[in-house]
């Protein structure tokens, strides 16, 4: 199954999605600048030019700035969950918490981040 990296993009941008490219096989952005855009680009144009005829890209979708009050041990688990590689369990150990603990946490930022990502529809 061929990836359409391009549409999969212009999907993405549609949807209200701020995108950006990185690096194929990395997490690392592919643009110049040190920080990911906050917004998607408000024209196609801009997208094609990043990922048409491309296959050494991926797209990113940025999540935005953690708002203020939002517990730092979430933030920091989604860090050692997916920066770090760890598991739960290896997480909760690091974080010197219950797996129950982790597993709460976990539930709640995947839930947070869904909330952040889904459209105003959905």
């Amino acid at each position: 199954m061929a990836i359409d990296l391009l549409a999969d993009a212009q999907r993405y941008r549609e949807l209200g999605w701020s995108i950006f490219p990185i690096k194929g096989g990395t997490k690392a952005p592919a643009l110049r600048s040190t920080k990911a855009p906050k917004r998607a680009p408000a024209d196609a144009d801009v997208v094609r030019c990043w990922f048409d005829g491309r296959d050494d890209l991926g797209v990113a979708v940025a999540a935005g700035e953690v708002p203020e009050g939002t517990r730092t041990h979430k933030a920091r688990l989604v860090k050692l969950r997916y920066f770090a590689g760890l598991t739960i369990p290896e997480a909760a150990q690091a974080m010197k918490v219950s797996v129950a603990t982790a597993e709460r946490h976990w539930a709640f930022a995947r839930a947070w981040l869904h909330v952040q990502l889904s459209g105003p529809d959905e």
